[in-house]
């Protein structure tokens, strides 16, 4: 399932293993030659997204699977994370008030935010039983400095 444009992981709803795939992400990226301000951007879209899943996406004490795909392709970089837990559409995630005052915001929603603000496509479905967001960021595309 893994070519060198791809990778695929899996990965269970434990903050541990953040870093375990967001070490095979880097390398991955690493080898792909990648501008290294679009591997910044899906890196952290990656981090933001999965981190979600893992702190937000089960009940507490519950076990599942997360699958994490990138796709290094000549024109664009997809992310694709794929999780067994709780319907939840990133997309009707409400937008920060980014303007107010830090002790005055209401928590939640920067980090759907961000993913929105760094690539250029955000899409989300459910499908049996699993929610499964697809971020596509095209290679070329300005990204954060």
């Amino acid at each position: 399932m893994t070519s060198p444009a791809r990778l695929t992981l899996r990965l269970g709803n434990d903050h541990a293993e953040i870093a375990r795939v967001t070490a095979a992400v880097e390398r991955h990226v690493a080898g792909s030659e990648l501008e290294p301000r679009l591997a910044y951007a899906v890196e952290l879209a990656l981090d933001e997204l999965v981190t979600n899943v893992v702190s937000y996406g089960y009940a507490p004490g519950t076990s599942g699977q997360i699958e994490v795909t990138l796709a290094v392709e000549k024109d664009s970089v997809t992310l694709t994370v794929a999780d067994d837990g709780h319907p939840y559409d990133p997309l009707r995630a409400h937008e920060p008030p980014l303007t107010e005052p830090l002790d005055t915001r209401r928590i939640g929603g920067l980090g759907v935010h961000l993913v929105r603000s760094l690539m250029d496509e955000f899409g989300y479905r459910r499908e049996g039983g699993r929610n499964i967001v697809t971020c596509m960021l095209a290679r070329g595309a300005e990204a954060i400095e």
